[in-house]
C-alpha cells in the first residue's frame, strides 16, 4: 500500500509540475523496481520540459548510480541528428562535473564525440565535436 501511494503521489507530482514533491515522493518509495520506474519517468519529464538543470541539482542519496546509468542509456539510445536542447549526454557531463567525478565527465564527452564522428557527416558534426573537446 505503501509503495502504490508513493508512486501515485510521485506521478500526480510530476504531472503538476511539483518536482521537488515528485523527487521526495520517489525517493521515499520502499519498492527499488518502482523507484527505479519513477527515475527514468523523472529524468524524462524533467529533461523534456525544459528542466534539465534542475535534474543535476538534486543528491539522488542511495541511487545516484542508478541514475547515472538511466542517463546513460538515454544519451546512447538518442539519435544525435535530432537531439538539441534535450541532449542526454551533456546531462551526463553537467552531472558529472558537478559531483566533481571529472574523469567520467570527460569519458562522457569522449563517448558523445565518438559518436558524433562516427554517426553524422561532414560540417555539422565537426561543429558539434567541438563542444565536446
Amino acid at each position: 500500500a505503501v509503495v502504490s501511494t508513493q508512486s501515485t503521489g510521485f506521478k500526480h507530482a510530476l504531472e503538476a509540475g511539483e518536482f521537488d514533491t515528485a523527487y521526495r515522493a520517489m525517493g521515499d518509495n520502499p519498492c527499488s523496481s518502482q523507484k527505479h520506474a519513477c527515475l527514468k519517468r523523472f529524468v524524462v519529464v524533467l529533461v523534456e520540459s525544459g528542466h534539465a538543470k534542475r535534474l543535476v541539482n538534486y543528491p539522488y542519496h542511495g541511487f545516484q548510480s542508478e541514475l547515472v546509468s538511466v542517463i546513460e542509456f538515454k544519451a546512447r539510445n538518442s539519435d544525435l541528428r535530432t537531439v538539441s536542447q534535450k541532449n542526454y549526454y551533456n546531462l551526463l557531463f553537467a552531472f558529472h562535473v558537478k559531483n566533481k567525478m571529472y574523469q567520467h565527465a570527460a569519458a562522457a564527452a569522449y563517448e558523445h564525440a565518438l559518436r558524433l564522428h562516427c554517426e553524422l557527416p561532414g560540417l555539422e558534426s565537426l561543429q558539434q565535436q567541438l563542444h565536446c573537446y
